[in-house]
């Protein structure tokens, strides 16, 4: 995130590669447990984890660009198509509700074929209109952010994303290691120049290891 011309546009970028992914696998791994060729039960936990993890980050995305990023730009930006991006944010948000309501059936231990089909459903939803919203977003709104804000005030707003963020991603033990390993090593040590020191050096100790270990199979190599 150093490069001084481009900071909105690659905390935009690094957020929008850490959902895409997270759908991506969520629904590739559903579909592995679907299929037959998930069994260990560990697997399946860390599966859940994972999941509930893309749908946290998908709605923190969405209320931070709603709360903050928007209403920002939105007088430098009039052609800009923010209502519909906010009618977007509006329609996911019901998805995600979806989600979790399945998300909730699926950990209270009712881990049924067709509870994992429901699940895969909804995230098919997800990922079409997730598709079709950042692919207008980075077209009307990302490539131009940096050029309508001084550097000073692009740093001041990526700070703000951060703090705004923080509140919202409880329990850290898993959001944190998510976000950090759904980004190739490159990406990872940018993104990870924005978190907070201290939970970053929690992230390797043994209490918060244990609780997000077994998303590891659905993340890249530390």
């Amino acid at each position: 995130m150093e490069n001084q011309y481009e900071i909105l546009k690659n905390y935009f970028s690094l957020i929008h590669k850490i959902i895409s992914r997270g759908i991506n696998i969520s629904l590739k791994g559903g579909q592995d447990i679907i299929g037959g060729t998930v069994f260990d039960d560990n697997i399946i936990r860390g599966y859940l984890s994972y999941v509930r993890m893309t749908g946290l980050m998908l709605d923190t995305h969405h209320r931070t660009e709603d709360d903050i990023a928007f209403p920002y730009f939105k007088e430098s930006l009039p052609d800009t198509h923010f209502l519909w991006l906010r009618e977007d944010h509006d329609l996911i948000t019901g998805f995600l509700e979806a989600l979790s309501l399945i998300m909730d059936v699926l950990e209270s231990g009712s881990l049924t074929l067709e509870n994992f089909e429901i699940l895969n459903q909804v995230l098919l939803k997800i990922e079409d209109r997730w598709t079709q919203h950042i692919e207008l977003e980075e077209e009307e709104f990302i490539d131009l952010i940096d050029s309508l804000a001084p550097p000073d005030a692009r740093k001041y707003l990526v700070v703000q994303f951060f703090q705004y963020n923080e509140p919202l991603l409880e329990p850290y033990y898993l959001s944190f290691p998510f976000m950090l390993f759904n980004l190739k090593a490159s990406d990872r040590q940018h993104w990870s120049e924005n978190l907070s020191t201290q939970i970053l050096q929690k992230i390797e100790t043994a209490p918060w290891k244990e609780k997000w270990s077994p998303m590891a199979p659905y993340l890249f190599g530390e």
